[in-house]
């Protein structure tokens, strides 16, 4: 057979055949050559981390990230929690393992670094170890006050930490009464503030053992008076403190190191003896108390100056000792000692104005409700009833009514009471019996978490403050 047809037709199968060879020679090549990839990392194309365990963790707690394609931990990897480099414990291709490096509380985002390449997607919740911190009117040998540090369980058990004790260098002014008082602690920066009658003691926290250290400059002189209560704004910027003395309420700024100037004190006068002070969530108003009234104010973000607001004071309480804010700010309960009763106040979301919430007072059968503390989910609150020995707790309603729920006796002169962020540890100070006592909260009441620890002869807790659980 021949003619032209037949030369076509064996041209396009000699090309043919040509193309399959070339092709199956290109394949072979993109393939391994056998030869050595100098220690290559995993194709960034398949690598990816699944998981991370525990996510929440204190500064030196050791976490598990697990995934696939990670590599052997060779030239180039590394292992990012929060921006900062986690010192590396173990490293497969599968799992690595790392120390939490000092980061200051919060979400933080967790990353693996191969070569130029990175691979995140995790993270962790970083707090502070599980502590209460405890005035406990105890004092040292230069007649200083100080703090007690304990440790809370995973089963809310409280235990004294060996030596934990610390003094503040100055005297303190804790009071008679129930409001947290003259502690007060700013997570996000790991401080804890102290006022007592003639100055602020400021505390570095110790991001893995929660034990105190003073900062440089502590304590702080701000002159004679009684600073009975204090409280610093949610954004951690701004100190706001009592004095009892002079019917005022002083404003400090606070540095990013944690230092005031005491040369910068703005004073503001208050209808009354200042006692505890209250900062809403939100930061907007902040509010002081007396026997016998409510002073209210209007926060400047920026700057952390307080503007009166119409109508303050309010005298609409009678012989408070303590009161507490809902979570979300919109009212102020109080307990009036003397009347057997718990008012509640509204606040105005515009202005701040404080009016009587409908339906309060309420009476109470315990006698001298003083320490308020909520639940984080503002469904339920919890009254030391002082001169009882007891503590209830009150469902709250929508309108912000109360609905005795139950009574559980407790230490004697229970006052200060406060309620963990995540509403599972109820802790409280006696007064008279000289001790601190804590309690687990479930969806059904609270139940005693054990006995209550007992701190020495010459002491009268006051003030309460947790950290640990955010």
């Amino acid at each position: 057979m021949s003619g032209p047809g037949i030369h076509v037709w064996r041209h396009r199968a000699l090309v043919c055949l040509l193309s399959v060879f070339v092709l199956s020679v290109f394949a072979s090549g993109c393939g391994d050559d056998g030869g050595d990839d100098g220690g290559a990392g995993p194709d960034p194309t398949t690598t990816e981390l699944t998981a991370v365990s525990p996510e929440r963790v204190i500064v030196g707690d050791v976490v598990t990230i697990t995934g696939v394609n990670l590599g052997d931990g060779g030239a180039g990897a590394s292992v990012l929690i929060g921006g900062a480099e986690a010192d590396v414990v173990s490293w497969d291709d599968t799992e690595v393992v790392v120390e939490v490096p000092m980061l200051f509380p919060g979400e933080q985002p967790v990353s693996v670094q191969l070569g130029d390449d990175a691979y995140g997607g995790l993270s962790v919740t970083v707090s502070l170890p599980r502590r209460a911190y405890v005035a406990s009117g105890e004092r040292d040998a230069s007649d200083h006050d100080l703090i007690q540090v304990l440790a809370i369980g995973a089963d809310g058990a409280l235990s004294l930490m060996s030596e934990a004790a610390v003094s503040v260098g100055i005297a303190g002014a804790g009071s008679f009464g129930g409001a947290p008082g003259n502690l007060a602690i700013d997570e996000a920066r790991r401080l804890l503030f102290f006022s007592g009658t003639d100055g602020i003691a400021i505390f570095a926290i110790d991001a893995r053992e929660g034990t105190l250290t003073h900062i440089e400059g502590s304590p702080f002189d701000l002159g004679s008076g009684s600073m009975y209560g204090l409280a610093v704004s949610p954004d951690g910027g701004d100190l706001y403190v009592s004095y009892a003395d002079s019917n005022e309420l002083a404003h400090l700024r606070v540095a990013e190191d944690g230092t005031i100037d005491p040369e910068e004190v703005v004073a503001y006068p208050v209808g009354g003896s200042s006692d505890a002070v209250y900062v809403t969530a939100d930061g907007r108003f902040v509010y002081t108390t007396s026997g016998y009234g409510v002073s209210g104010f209007r926060r400047t973000a920026a700057t952390g100056a307080l503007t009166a607001i119409e109508g303050s004071p309010w005298d609409l309480v009678e012989e408070t000792y303590g009161c507490g804010l809902n979570p979300s700010g919109s009212r102020l309960y109080c307990g009036n000692y003397s009347a057997y009763e718990i008012a509640a106040l509204d606040i105005d979301a515009t202005s701040g104005a404080l009016t009587t919430t409908a339906g309060s007072p309420w009476e109470v059968d315990n006698e001298g409700p003083m320490g308020v503390a909520f639940h984080p989910d503002g469904t339920r609150v919890w009254v030391t009833m002082w001169r009882d020995g007891a503590v209830s707790s009150f469902d709250v309603d929508a309108q912000g009514g109360l609905e005795h729920a139950e009574t559980l006796e407790t230490v004697d002169e229970p006052a200060a009471i406060v309620v963990s962020d995540d509403g599972t540890v109820l802790v409280l100070v006696g007064q008279a019996s000289r001790t601190v006592q804590s309690f687990t909260i479930s969806a059904t009441g609270f139940e005693s978490a054990g006995a209550a620890l007992v701190f020495g002869s010459s002491a009268y807790p006051t003030a309460l403050r947790l950290a640990g659980f955010r």
